[in-house]
């Protein structure tokens, strides 16, 4: 059989060497993680209550409605919260994230709503889109939004819900100031787990 200089060792166990099965486990288990962990329903024994996920009355976000979620099969009851804070500048989410903490104009991002095993909400910056992006061409803000993503699930957590905040031409939006409402077009979509392709 032909060999060539730099092949491995067949007597050799090379596994070790390899990283697509870390890789494989780690978006297995976001994957499996993300619709395991749900909402179940509201904290007065009512199902199909969602987190109630809308603009904070003076900065951030707020879940309307108390709900009883279930995070790695332990259930847990989440309050209703108010002004909830945004991603602050240079702040690291997940595995290696920096947040913005800015939003620059006629651009698109999406933000992940979720709470944790300690009943806090919290909220993670996805990727920022440029709607005006001259090689993808979009043909208006609805097409560049779909390039916009969900930034991955923390562990031991659950999604309540998102929002996308579409920045005017003329206008940045500082994330972690104000209410979300003067920084441009926002729109909130409750969840009960974390979406795929989102």
């Amino acid at each position: 059989m032909y060999k060539k200089f730099d092949d491995p060792n067949p007597k050799v166990d090379q596994s070790g060497s390899k990283i697509s099965g870390a890789f494989d486990f780690a978006v297995m288990r976001s994957a499996i993680m993300g619709v395991m962990n749900e909402v179940l329903g509201g904290t007065a024994g009512t199902g199909y209550v969602t987190a109630g996920c809308e603009g904070g009355s003076s900065s951030g976000v707020q879940t309307a409605n108390p709900v009883i979620v279930k995070i790695d099969g332990v259930a847990y009851t989440i309050t209703a919260q108010n002004n909830i804070p945004m991603p602050t500048s240079g702040t690291t989410q997940g595995v290696n994230q920096i947040v913005q903490g800015t939003q620059g104009t006629n651009t698109v991002c999406k933000y992940l709503i979720y709470a944790g095993t300690s009943g806090s909400a919290f909220v993670a910056q996805g990727n920022i889109v440029d709607k005006g992006d001259t090689i993808k061409n979009y043909a208006n803000a609805a097409a560049a939004a779909l390039d916009a993503k969900l930034p991955d699930l923390p562990d031991y957590s659950v999604a309540l819900g998102y929002l996308q905040l579409n920045t005017p031409v003329a206008a940045k939006a500082v994330i972690q100031t104000g209410t979300l409402s003067t920084m441009g077009t926002v729109a909130y979509t409750d969840l009960f787990n974390m979406p795929v392709g989102i």
